[in-house]
């Protein structure tokens, strides 16, 4: 696992092959992330709406940097410089106190509810 200052957040929805093939493509690149599926935190997916206009999922970032959806992420590693700049900044760079929403477990809605 890469050893890392920053936070790398992926915001999902539950059984959607997108988000699954981005989370397993940090996975196997050893790239630790926070998996935040917001099927479940129904206040953070509106946030998310807010902050990127985007309603698909997954949305993704590096620290503060929205990469966006899986495509988006799959294209950035093919570019080694755009690549290096974000793995830099989440090894040196803690992510700044309050700009992504990360909830607490405790916050989360039943599915079937």
């Amino acid at each position: 696992m890469l050893e890392i200052a920053g936070q790398v957040v992926v915001y999902s929805v539950g059984g959607c092959p997108h988000c699954l093939a981005a989370k397993r493509t940090l996975k196997d690149s050893g790239i630790p992330f926070i998996d935040v599926p917001v099927d479940r935190f129904p206040a953070v997916r509106s946030w998310l709406q807010e902050k990127t206009g985007q309603t698909s999922v997954p949305q993704i970032f590096f620290n503060k940097t929205f990469v966006g959806g899986n495509d988006d992420l799959q294209k950035v590693m093919r570019n080694e410089e755009e690549w290096n700049e974000l793995l830099s900044d989440i090894q040196s760079n803690e992510l700044e106190e309050g700009s992504l929403k990360i909830p607490h477990p405790s916050e989360a809605t039943d599915a079937a509810g």
